[in-house]
């Protein structure tokens, strides 16, 4: 199980901890690159992936299935696209949605489903959580691609 603690980490995994000190912690990785400024560790056992910054250290993580991801006491898995809107509108009144998800910059945590506005009743299926600015740097990409392109 994955506790997200906001623009701190999840559980034992932190904000910064350095690339080999992950994988001390998770063992099986598949290293991955998404164009030439990001780098990703993915542990798909475990339903995780860590993105680094030009550093090694972790600036991003996106949760899939099989992770368990708990945020506020709350299985963030077991929630639908619309559930997680209402949990993250009664936290954070300036979510931003787009058509395959929400993101709250006031907690660091996006949620993707890509039919979010059509059938907002289908479960979440990934979830991000992110360093101070991740969003407003070289990292910009939609990560929700990288999601995909790890289930194919």
């Amino acid at each position: 199980m994955f506790e997200i603690t906001p623009y701190v980490g999840a559980s034992l995994i932190k904000f910064g901890m350095k690339r080999e000190e992950v994988r001390k912690v998770f063992s099986e990785y598949e290293p991955r690159v998404f164009g030439e400024n990001s780098s990703t560790d993915g542990y798909d056992e475990l339903g995780i992936s860590l993105d680094y910054d030009n550093k090694d250290g972790v600036i991003a993580l996106v949760f899939y299935e099989p992770a368990q991801v708990v945020f506020k006491g709350i299985d963030l898995f077991k929630l639908s696209a619309s559930e997680a809107y209402k949990l993250m509108a009664s936290l954070d009144k300036d979510i931003a949605i787009n058509g395959d998800g929400l993101t709250s910059f006031k907690f660091g945590i996006g949620f993707y489903e890509p039919n979010y506005e059509e059938e907002p009743f289908l479960p979440v299926e990934a979830i991000i959580i992110f360093i101070e600015g991740y969003y407003d740097s070289i990292y910009k990409e939609k990560w929700y691609l990288k999601y995909i392109s790890f289930k194919q």
